[in-house]
C-alpha cells in the first residue's frame, strides 16, 4: 500500500539520514558552524555545503525561493547528491503560466489566458497518487476567497505598473509624475489632506511637483509593496500577502494562487481561518501561513528523488 510504503520510507530516513532546511541563517553564526553543531555531533557527515543553496525555481516551481538544504547521513553510507537543476533559467515558470487561469475578471482572464498551460493542467489534474497509485484531480475550486479591499486601497494598487515596488513607483510619481484622472477616490482623499480641488490634485501629480509628503499620502509610507510581473517566476511566497498585487487585476492573491506559486496541487484544501494578525499569529497557523511556509513540494521531490538512490 502507498501508505505503509510512505511509512517505511519515514522510517528509514530517520535511522539514516538527517534533512533540513533553512530559510535564514542571521545570528546562527556560521554555516561551516551550523553543520557541525547540527550533524558531526550526531555522528553524521555533512554533505557539500557550497552546492546546498537551491533555488525552487530550478525544479519546476514557478518562485524564484532560495533555501539552503542540509543533508546528514551516516558516515558508513554513500553521500547522497543534492539535486541538478531540471530547469533552465531561460525557461523559468512565469506567474502568466502558473495562475493566469484564476483571474477573477472573465474578460481579461479570456484575453491574457487563451488556453490553460501545462502547469496550469497539472495542478488541475493532479501529480500526487492516492493509495491507488492514481493522482488527485481537483474537482472544484477552493481558497479562492479575496480579501475585501476599499476603493482607495485597489485604486492605489491601479498606479503600480508590473514588476514595480512602492519605493520606484514614489519616485516615478515625484519625479516623472503620474495621472489620477481616473482615480476618484484618491482624489477625493488628495483634496480633502491638501485643502485643494480636485483638479487641483490631477495637475500636482500629472506635472510631478508633489513633495515627498504628498505622494506618501497618494501612497502610504510603505515602500515595501510591489506588483509582481507576470512573465516572471513569483517573488519567496511569504506567510503575508498584503504586500503583493496581482500583475492583472487590482488586488491582493487569493490562497490557491500562492499554493499554485509553491507548486501545490489544486486538490491540496487548506483550512482554518484565511488570515490572522497581532499576537493570535503566535498561536494560529492560518492558510496564508500554511502555505508560505511550506516547502514548494517540487523542490522536495526533486530533493527526495536524490536520497532514494542511496537508500
Amino acid at each position: 500500500m502507498y501508505r505503509d510504503n510512505i511509512g517505511s520510507f519515514k522510517k528509514c530516513i530517520k535511522r539514516n539520514l538527517m534533512v533540513a532546511l533553512l530559510r535564514r541563517c542571521t545570528g546562527w553564526g556560521s554555516i561551516d558552524d551550523l553543520r557541525t553543531k547540527s550533524f558531526c555531533n550526531r555522528s553524521y557527515s555533512a554533505s557539500d555545503i557550497s552546492k546546498s543553496v537551491l533555488n525552487a525555481a530550478d525544479y519546476g516551481v514557478p518562485q524564484r525561493r532560495n533555501r539552503i538544504i542540509f543533508i546528514g547521513y551516516r558516515k558508513d553510507l554513500v553521500a547522497p547528491s543534492y539535486p541538478k537543476p531540471t530547469v533552465t533559467p531561460e525557461n523559468y515558470l512565469t506567474l502568466q503560466d502558473a495562475i493566469s487561469d484564476l483571474i477573477v475578471d472573465d474578460n481579461i482572464r479570456k484575453e491574457v489566458c487563451k488556453e490553460p498551460t501545462v502547469y496550469q493542467l497539472e495542478s488541475i489534474k493532479g501529480r500526487t497518487p492516492t493509495v491507488d497509485g492514481k493522482p488527485i484531480q481537483a474537482t472544484e475550486e477552493k481558497n479562492m476567497e479575496l480579501p475585501k479591499q476599499t476603493k482607495v486601497v485597489r485604486e492605489r494598487f491601479g498606479l503600480f505598473r508590473q514588476g514595480e515596488s512602492g519605493s520606484n513607483l514614489k519616485k516615478r510619481v515625484m519625479e516623472k509624475g503620474i495621472d489620477i484622472s481616473d482615480k476618484p477616490a484618491l482624489i477625493k482623499l488628495c483634496s480633502e489632506q491638501f485643502n485643494m480641488d480636485a483638479e487641483e490634485v490631477v495637475d500636482l501629480f500629472k506635472k510631478g511637483k508633489a513633495t515627498k509628503e504628498q505622494a506618501e499620502v497618494l501612497l502610504t509610507k510603505k515602500n515595501i509593496r510591489q506588483r509582481w510581473s507576470s512573465i516572471q517566476p513569483s517573488a519567496t511566497v511569504l506567510t503575508i500577502a498584503d504586500d503583493y498585487i496581482n500583475p492583472w487585476e487590482d488586488r491582493t492573491f487569493s490562497v490557491r494562487e500562492m499554493a499554485r506559486c509553491q507548486s501545490f496541487d489544486d486538490s491540496f484544501e487548506f483550512l482554518g481561518k484565511r488570515t490572522t494578525g497581532g499576537l493570535r499569529r503566535r498561536v494560529e497557523v492560518p492558510q496564508y501561513t500554511q502555505v508560505g511556509n511550506a516547502v514548494p513540494p517540487l523542490l522536495a521531490k526533486a530533493i527526495a528523488e536524490e536520497i532514494l538512490k542511496v537508500l
